[in-house]
């Protein structure tokens, strides 16, 4: 299903002003802990329901090219493909548009089968986050520990809350999802505050 079929209302989206329409993400098939632990990462940051949406990985993402010339495409600092993306989403958030989420316009994704790529994808995506937050923020300075302690904080309390209230989830994969986090934390410490 898709853009003026039974999923998502062409007119609906039309009225709102949507600028863009971003849909699921899921990996090729979930046969082991690595695709299981990237499908619950995705779930846990854009969640399952359609509606209005801060933004989105463009893997999956529709936007109006008039909207996409407005706000400049996107930004070749982002020297990897990580944050590029939720760069672009925020600019057009920031002229006054709509993203919108369809989950049901899913996509499927070829996700890491080994811990060091998802270890180093971790790394990656914490330090272009780092340099959206500068971007955005303009000096990262005073909360660059932040950042590192709660991904810390929520990789233990992720693993923990995982291992309480979902037990049918492996510990296997809440082990792969804590690595990803405090790749995350150090990736987002590595960064300079400087432009590349």
């Amino acid at each position: 299903r898709g853009l003026g079929e039974e999923g998502v209302d062409r007119g609906e989206l039309e009225a709102r002003e949507v600028a863009a329409v971003g849909g699921g993400i899921s990996p090729l098939k979930v046969s082991n802990a690595y695709e299981a632990a990237e499908d619950f990462r995705y779930r846990r940051l854009v969640g399952t329901e359609a509606r209005s949406i801060g933004a989105l990985p463009t893997c999956n993402l529709l936007v109006r090219r008039g909207i996409l010339e407005q706000v400049g495409g996107f930004d070749e600092r982002f020297v990897c493909a990580a944050s590029e993306d939720f760069d672009l989403c925020f600019r057009i958030k920031d002229v006054g548009h709509t993203i919108w989420f369809a989950p049901e316009c899913a996509i499927l994704h070829d996700h890491p089968q080994r811990l060091r790529p998802i270890i180093r994808r971790g790394f990656i995506q914490g330090r272009e986050g780092a340099r959206l937050a500068f971007k955005r923020r303009g000096n990262v300075n005073h909360w660059r520990m932040a950042p590192f302690l709660h991904c810390l904080e929520n990789a233990a309390v992720l693993s923990f809350w995982l291992f309480a209230h979902l037990p049918h989830v492996p510990s296997r994969v809440r082990w792969i999802i804590a690595a990803f986090d405090i790749a995350f934390a150090i990736g987002w410490l590595s960064f300079q505050n400087q432009e590349r």
